[in-house]
């Protein structure tokens, strides 16, 4: 109690030293804590690209890339973390691959096109991507597919969820070649058919909703306080998680 009560008292004290300030900006003290407002920046999608796959495909999760600067002298790299939470059947592997086009209009995944594969690796007679081999991913895979480089996502839970993270150097964000405005798809077991698909892009928090999954929100405290506290909080939350 006498911890709590200091603590009340060091706050009033915060409060009462920022309202004495003569030259408050009133806009910024409108709000104390505001929600930042999106980037107009393009590099600032950086981070928050994926493929959000909803419950209305029968497939709920997002699949995300992220690029990773490899250091000094180190080759850069794209993360790419799978995240489904349930609609894969347990005992199976499903293929997924980077499709050329995006999604249709009315959601028709026939409309993606073939995989990814801006230099016609895939086209060779003899083709042999080296799985799990990222340095050869360029010369011998398919940019977009990743079934061959890391393998089918392979459902060992009963309520068909997987997680799971993969680097591949031969990925970007921009360019020519860039993942960001494709589609990734998720094949029925054996190939056999399109399971589910989702569009490359930036990632909204309506998004974070609708695949259950969990996101990051970023506050921006404003007014006299921000001389007193840190300017920026970051806090971290589920959305739609059962």
């Amino acid at each position: 109690m006498l911890l709590f009560a200091i603590a009340l008292l060091i706050l009033a004290g915060v409060l009462a030293a920022a309202a004495a300030q003569d030259n408050i900006d009133a806009t910024a003290t409108r709000d104390i804590f505001e929600d930042s407002a999106p980037s107009s920046d393009p590099n600032a999608l950086i981070g928050t690209i994926g493929a959000p796959f909803t419950n209305g495909s029968g497939v709920q999760g997002v699949i995300t890339f992220s690029p990773e600067s490899g250091g000094p002298g180190q080759v850069n790299t794209m993360t790419i973390s799978v995240e489904i939470h349930r609609g894969l059947k347990k005992g199976f592997g499903f293929p997924w691959s980077i499709q050329q086009n995006l999604v249709g209009p009315k959601g028709e995944c026939s409309r993606t096109g073939d995989t990814l594969d801006p230099y016609g690796v895939h086209t060779t007679a003899n083709y042999a991507c080296q799985k799990g081999n990222p340095n050869a991913f360029q010369a011998t895979c398919a940019l977009g597919d990743l079934s061959s480089k890391f393998g089918n996502l392979n459902i060992t839970e009963e309520n068909g969820s997987f997680s799971g993270k993969f680097s591949d150097p031969s990925l970007v964000l921009t360019g020519a070649n860039a993942v960001v405005n494709r589609s990734l798809v998720i094949h029925q077991p054996g190939g056999k058919g399109i399971l589910a698909c989702a569009n490359i892009r930036s990632l909204s928090m309506e998004d974070s909703a609708a695949v259950g999954g969990a996101t990051a929100h970023t506050i921006l405290l404003h007014g006299s306080l921000a001389s007193f506290l840190p300017a920026v909080l970051f806090v971290g939350f589920a959305l739609g998680s059962p």
